[in-house]
């Protein structure tokens, strides 16, 4: 299950930047305009899908940022935060795990410096003025809500690549805190359940798999109290299968299996998710003994 279009982080992203500029009716100190502009360039080509400029210009914030004297203001944080997790998530597609976790880990470090004071976000001498405006306190609110959001994703992948890296105890301490702050967050249905459905392949990793059922059931529960998730909650389905099919209950992984497949028949370009589905299904009908049924899933892998 991915965030977004899959292509790069979703956090504060650009809209938030230029937002805050606007309403503080400042704009980036001239040491920082170099900043502003190479981020602004990462995300513009991660939207249009060049991963490699997208990777260039994330690298070229970074080390912009760390050539600007401190204290760095809130707004340079997040940029090089967010820069962090766009290349974290690169490293992540060509399975360099551990290189992956350091850059998380710097993220997560950032993420967490905004907010612990999200006024200075603005400026010190600019309490007063927040106060006093609604669409200022609002911005900062939104600061502090997307920088907490950050800090949950670092977590969230720390937690999966520790788990990979077989420290399955450190990993799942990582996604149980991820899970917290999402819990906390307004609007954040997806997210709780996107991390429920990393906790739960965690635990089937670990051969956990009653907890892992129970923890994706959850994630289900969630997603379908929110209109405009059933690429999501067959993602769910497709998990309770897997871990249902693990457990040798055939019958239900079928049933399920099925329940995911039907979704997924729906939504256009989840072929590769259709093939999972039918081969779960298959594996468990064989173990059914359910030969002429198998045949007919078979079919459709040839189609």
């Amino acid at each position: 299950m991915k965030r977004g279009n899959g292509k790069v982080p979703v956090l504060l992203l650009v809209s938030v930047a230029v937002f805050a500029v606007s309403c503080t009716k400042q704009k980036p100190k001239f040491a920082e305009k170099g900043v502003f502009e190479a981020y602004l360039s990462a995300s513009k080509a991660a939207d249009a899908g060049d991963m490699q400029l997208a990777s260039n210009k994330w690298s070229e914030t970074i080390a912009l940022t760390e050539k600007l004297p401190a204290p760095r203001s809130r707004l340079v944080q997040l940029m090089q935060a967010d820069s962090l997790m766009g290349i974290s998530v690169i490293l992540h597609k060509i399975g360099k795990l551990e290189a992956e976790t350091a850059l998380y880990e710097r993220a997560l470090g950032l993420y967490t410096s905004v907010t612990k004071t999200n006024a200075e976000f603005l400026g010190r001498d600019m309490a007063q003025r927040i106060s006093q405006n609604r669409e200022l306190a609002q911005l900062v609110a939104k600061v502090e809500s997307g920088a907490r959001r950050g800090r949950a994703i670092c977590l969230e992948k720390i937690g999966l690549d520790l788990c990979g890296l077989n420290k399955s105890d450190e990993g799942m301490l990582k996604l149980q805190e991820a899970l917290a702050i999402f819990r906390s967050l307004e609007g954040s249905v997806p997210d709780q359940a996107l991390c429920l459905n990393c906790i739960g392949v965690s635990l089937l990793m670990t051969n956990k798999c009653s907890e892992s059922i129970a923890v994706f059931e959850e994630a289900l529960v969630l997603l379908r109290s929110h209109p405009g998730t059933e690429k999501e909650q067959a993602e769910s389905l497709l998990n309770i299968s897997g871990a249902l099919l693990v457990s040798k209950k055939n019958e239900e992984c079928v049933e399920k299996g099925k329940e995911a497949l039907e979704i997924y028949q729906k939504i256009p370009g989840t072929r590769d998710k259709q093939s999972q589905c039918i081969t779960v299904i298959c594996n468990a009908l064989i173990m059914l003994g359910r030969v002429d049924e198998f045949k007919k899933f078979a079919e459709q892998m040839k189609e």
